[in-house]
């Protein structure tokens, strides 16, 4: 990824990058990294920052019994899936020239959307914590900034505004039933059953 010359007048704790179907990401600085068990923000403005790849441990390295290394196992928490956004799998999709990306909350240490609970622990962790552990605060909002680029690293487009987005709070969940795609399998299976009857 080329090095962009880019100053968010708020900081930046995450980044976004789509630049293909299948090699998009989402990259944090440390402090705000839950896979490197960062639970906070930065906690001064930085103008040097590194956006690091998200890797969750999920399996230790260990030996057997007989000395035969098994290497540890990670999770690829920065790849952002491209598709439909039916469903829960995919976290962005384009059509025409409107992009739009779904980031799940936890990615972003939002621990509670419903009342604007953002993870906020300076402590340092050497473990992943136990429930409710780790220090909340509500957020006034997420603030984002879009910048453009080509593959050489030239600025196509630069937003010198940053947006807040206030979350909504919410009591009660919206939500919409549909049908899974099994659904008309599952329906021509049971009505051929049935017609035997």
């Amino acid at each position: 990824m080329p090095e962009l010359e880019h100053l968010s007048e708020s900081g930046m704790e995450y980044l976004v990058v789509l630049d293909g179907f299948d090699s998009s990401r989402l990259l944090a600085i440390a402090e705000a990294d839950y896979t490197r068990l960062g639970f906070s923000t930065a906690t001064a403005l930085k103008q040097d920052a590194a956006f690091l790849p998200m890797e969750k441990l999920i399996n230790k390295q260990r030996s057997l019994t007989d000395g035969t290394p098994i290497p540890a196992k990670y999770e690829d928490a920065s790849h952002l899936r491209y598709g439909t956004l039916v469903g829960s799998t995919n976290h962005w999709t384009m059509d025409g020239n409107h992009i739009e990306i779904r980031i799940p909350w936890t990615r972003i240490n939002v621990s509670d959307p419903s009342s604007a609970q953002v993870l906020d622990d300076e402590r340092t962790f050497y473990t992943d914590p136990l429930r409710d552990v780790i220090a909340t605060s509500a957020t006034d909002a997420l603030v984002l900034s879009v910048v453009a680029a080509n593959k050489a690293g030239s600025t196509v487009l630069d937003a010198t505004s940053s947006i807040s987005y206030t979350l909504p709070t919410w009591n009660q969940p919206v939500y919409q039933e549909r049908l899974k795609a099994s659904y008309p399998l599952l329906a021509a299976y049971f009505s051929e059953e049935h017609a035997h009857d």
